[in-house]
């Protein structure tokens, strides 16, 4: 557990310490008192002047500390195409909003056994210590597994938190729970939650968790080079794990070798206008009929005779069942270029060039997330592979497909010739004391907790919702990226216990009822693996507040609860003893390696990342080579060790919603349907200037807001018809709900589509009003909560009609990025 210094003691110690100059030349004169192995302790001593190197998931940052406040940062690594994400660690550090004290919701402290949970939101904080909050939160437990058990504790928590090794309150939580004698999880992601589930049955692994092929070879081979449904010079800031900033610089490369660069997209965005893309190479079909466009050009590639059928007889399986498909032989309706025209408005004679142009070159289909991140998702990617699979490419270097190459510190970035830092340990070791652990698919939680007891197809099973008496969540913002907010308000106050970890008063703190605050990464000490590098992320400044990390809040809550679960939470170590270990473990690989790791003491002392040389197998890697150069040695991990253009198992399921092959089923909400519930086609990419919802209430903010509002993208004459201007503030609303935004009027959109990126913190008006205005611009009031399907059971949320109208009434002031209320009792 940590043992941070109380304010006073700090300002004492670093009066008799002086300060510490520049890690990068004289960090190894600093005294860092610690025993090595088993017992290391740190010695608390923060930067007083100086600079300081650590992580974050914007990748390596060098961070500036003045008179012992963090003044600014940029990215460690020299030379790099800018990241503005980099330089904002000071807000974050120092944000009006952060979480100061542990808070109770008054209600809830008055009474918690009649807590009214329908005042989250709207009820007024009281501040209490410590040792009270850890006390109210132990009680909410025991009385949970007490009463309803273990089933009835949902700590599904996701979400992303930290960079570090250590420090991932996701896996805390989980830890936690498993320790302490189950509970509900969660299974599948909001990112890939379809793909990942129907690409196994396909490719036989999780394609959207491997490399893809190396950017090398797509430099050195590629002659077509497609982005389907992906914004990468977005996503490519950023990276679960933090990232050495390489990817922008193959994407650099990439815009300077005048290769073709198509994008498949309904917005022109903002890679589009990085890569310079032509009129002609930017193709926007209408929102979620990507996969009817697929499957037209498939008609062309048969009928023209430009497949591979060779490759298409030895490497795949079930091909002829999607053939009979799309000739129409099941239903009597030919899907060629014609009728894909119909449905994605994409006209026929474009479809047919796209299909024969990438048959006649060395083509690579880089699919983005958000054409799997929809009704009937699964389909995407196993199209865009069925696709690659009829062009022959697949195993060539540059061709064939990838669906991670706009992500990701890993995302066709040659491997390095890296050791890797172990962790905490996976929950086999605690099965014995959790044996009532269930998941439920993490898109349903509004689902569950409004219909316990419901059974629901799941991938091949069946899952049965129990009742939720209890949630804990840590690491991660559902308010900001769960779909259908007004839904999930109601799912929520059903529950009649909320704990909530939070570094800032985000809506999901506000919708609890006993909130921790937690410390930022710049406040601990960790470690953490980012890219090809290795780095020390040692606490920078003293936590604020009454900030403790998640590890020792956790490790008070275990000895609250039992001191077995102490024990077994901790294993009896401190946080650096686990640090320590993760580094030890990577430097005992070392010693077999041509690069080896020098001691910890001097690896903490010094304060560099260590970055690991490239290989040159990392450089020529080509996905699926082994595969295609004997099929038979190197099997595929699908039943047939093949390419599953037509799956059995997928087939014996007998989802309608799914079947055994790619399939055009039309959408819950699209442009064509005949009897549409609002006019317009709503996508939600990714935003460019946060991390989701992380940055939202850094000075970031102000350079991209209209109005104080999350901007939102519409064609001019969508604009014109309903008298909109650009930097009007206007309302986007659906049956669902609404929120404020502000207008941008342009062409770079197709008519009938708007634009509004996920992640803007949600500001209800007034939440004791259902379906109440956000006032800020949090688009998941509008979107729409079903499955993909049957198989995969993930988010829709990019299936979504909606309308805009200028906003004519007063307007409300925000509130989320301030503190709530606090009274005294």
């Amino acid at each position: 557990m940590s043992n941070f210094l109380t304010r006073r003691k700090f300002l004492q110690s670093t009066a008799a310490v002086a300060t510490i100059p520049v890690l990068s030349a004289c960090a190894r004169n600093a005294k860092i008192t610690e025993t090595l192995a088993n017992n290391m302790k740190p010695n608390n001593k923060y930067i007083q002047n100086g600079i300081a190197n650590t992580c974050a998931h914007w990748g390596g940052l060098s961070v500036t500390v003045e008179d012992g406040k963090i003044v600014r940062s940029q990215n460690i690594f020299k030379g790099r195409v800018y990241n503005w994400l980099t330089d904002n660690t000071a807000d974050l550090v120092y944000a009006k909003d952060r979480i100061q004290y542990p808070m109770v919701r008054k209600s809830f402290l008055e009474n918690p056994k009649n807590p009214k949970p329908e005042l989250r939101g709207s009820d007024s904080w009281v501040r209490v210590s410590w040792d009270k909050a850890i006390e109210l939160a132990a009680t909410q437990i025991k009385d949970a597994y007490n009463e309803k058990g273990p089933s009835s504790i949902f700590a599904g928590s996701h979400g992303w938190n930290s960079a570090g090794k250590l420090h991932a309150a996701e896996r805390f939580v989980h830890r936690f729970f498993r320790c302490a004698g189950g509970y509900t999880s969660k299974s599948g992601n909001y990112s890939i939650g379809a793909s990942m589930f129907i690409t196994p049955y396909v490719t036989g692994r999780i394609d959207t968790f491997e490399k893809p092929s190396s950017w090398n070879t797509v430099l050195e081979n590629s002659d077509v080079v497609v982005f389907w449904g992906a914004n990468p010079t977005n996503t490519d800031k950023v990276e679960y794990g933090g990232g050495d900033g390489l990817l922008p610089e193959y994407h650099r490369k990439l815009k300077e070798s005048k290769k073709r660069i198509i994008f498949i997209d309904p917005v022109y965005s903002e890679s589009c206008k990085y890569f310079e893309v032509t009129k002609e190479n930017w193709i926007a079909p209408r929102p979620n009929t990507d996969v009817a466009m697929i499957i037209g050009m498939a008609h062309t590639l048969y009928t023209a005779k430009k497949h591979d059928q060779a490759f298409l007889d030895e490497y795949t399986e079930g091909f002829e069942v999607f053939r009979d498909y799309f000739l129409g032989k099941e239903d009597g309706i030919v899907k060629d270029a014609k009728w894909a025209e119909n449905i994605t408005g994409v006209d026929a004679k474009t479809i047919k060039e796209l299909a024969l142009s990438f048959a006649s070159n060395r083509t690579m289909l880089m699919s983005g997330w958000s054409i799997q991140r929809q009704h009937h998702g699964e389909q995407g990617h196993w199209a865009i592979i069925t696709l690659a699979s009829m062009l022959g490419q697949i195993g060539l270097p540059g061709g064939g497909f990838g669906v991670t190459f706009h992500f990701g510190a890993t995302a066709g970035v040659p491997d390095r010739d890296i050791v890797a830092l172990s962790g905490m340990g996976d929950k086999s070791k605690f099965e014995k004391e959790a044996p009532a652990i269930s998941d439920i698919p993490v898109a349903r939680v509004s689902d569950m907790l409004l219909n316990p007891g419901k059974t629901i197809n799941y991938n091949g099973r069946k899952v049965t919702y129990p009742e939720i008496d209890l949630i804990y969540w840590a690491g991660g913002n559902p308010w900001s990226h769960h779909q259908d907010i007004n839904t999930f308000f109601k799912g929520w106050s059903k529950v009649k216990t909320v704990i909530v970890n939070e570094m800032y008063w985000t809506s999901t703190a506000r919708m609890a009822d006993i909130v921790f605050p937690v410390t930022t990464p710049y406040e601990r000490n960790d470690i953490a693996q980012a890219g090809g590098s290795i780095f020390p992320m040692k606490a920078i400044v003293p936590p604020q507040f009454e900030a403790k990390d998640d590890y020792e809040i956790f490790t008070l809550l275990a000895k609250k609860l039992r001191a077995d679960v102490a024990k077994l939470f901790t294993e009896n170590k401190s946080d650096m003893d686990w640090i320590s270990q993760f580094y030890e473990s990577a430097r005992k690989q070392s010693l077999s390696k041509e690069q080896k790791l020098p001691s910890f003491r001097k690896f903490w002392e010094d304060g560099q990342a260590i970055t690991f040389k490239m290989t040159k197998a990392g450089k020529n890697y080509t996905k699926y080579a082994d595969f295609r150069e004997d099929p038979l040695l190197n099997p595929l991990g699908t039943d047939s060790g093949k390419l599953e253009i037509f799956s059995k198992k997928v087939a014996s399921y007998k989802y309608k919603d799914c079947p055994g092959h790619v399939t055009w089923m039309e959408p819950a909400e699209w442009l064509g349907m005949e009897e549409k519930p609002a006019p317009l086609a709503l996508v939600t990419p990714h935003p460019a200037a946060r991390l989701h919802s992380q940055q939202g209430n850094t000075s970031l903010r102000h350079t991209y807001e209209i109005q104080g509002r999350e901007p939102l993208w519409i064609n001019p004459e969508d604009a014109k018809q309903r008298g909109i201007k650009n930097g009007d503030l206007i309302e986007l609303f659906n049956s669902r709900g609404s929120t404020l935004a502000g207008a941008v009027v342009t062409n770079r959109i197709s008519k009938g589509v708007i634009r509004m990126q996920e992640g803007a913190w949600y500001d209800p008006l007034d939440r004791t009003q259902e379906k109440t205005l956000c006032k800020h611009g949090n688009v998941n009031t509008v979107t729409l909560d079903i499955p993909t399907s049957q198989l995969a059971v993930a988010t829709s949320a990019q299936t979504c009609l909606a309308d805009v109208r200028k906003y004519t009434e007063e307007v409300p002031k925000l509130t989320v990025f301030k503190q709530p209320k606090i009274v005294k009792l």
